[in-house]
């Protein structure tokens, strides 16, 4: 088996491709889908999103100011595992109430989607 730096080049990739889905996926095309379907739903879920985006962000930005050790090398793999690790977090941290930014997103951005019969503006 051929190592080179192919190997090393492929998994550099993937964070940039998490963070890219993220970008790419993101807040304004749910917001205007939620606010074009008239969705409250659907508008929570995007102001959730994009709590998990700025937590994503917040955490990553914390991890690069932890000293880097030379005690257990340095290994690509791990820094996928951390990458993806803070992503979960901050999806969990969102879902859960996190900062309570998306709430307060929420709460500016309902009042301009109307709520869908049947359903309350809560």
């Amino acid at each position: 088996m051929r190592i080179d730096d192919t190997m090393t080049q492929n998994t550099m990739i993937l964070p940039q491709m998490q963070k890219n889905r993220m970008e790419d996926g993101g807040f304004q095309t749910k917001l205007t889908a939620a606010m074009s379907a008239k969705d409250q739903g659907r508008l929570k879920e995007a102001c959730q999103q994009f709590e998990a985006v700025f937590l994503h962000m917040m955490l990553q930005s914390m991890r690069a100011t932890v000293p880097k050790s030379d005690l257990f090398g340095a290994d690509h793999g791990k820094e996928i595992f951390e990458s993806m690790l803070d992503q979960k977090l901050s999806e969990n941290m969102a879902e859960a109430g996190g900062t309570g930014l998306a709430d307060m997103l929420y709460k500016q951005l309902r009042t301009q989607v109307p709520a869908a019969k049947g359903t309350e503006q809560g």
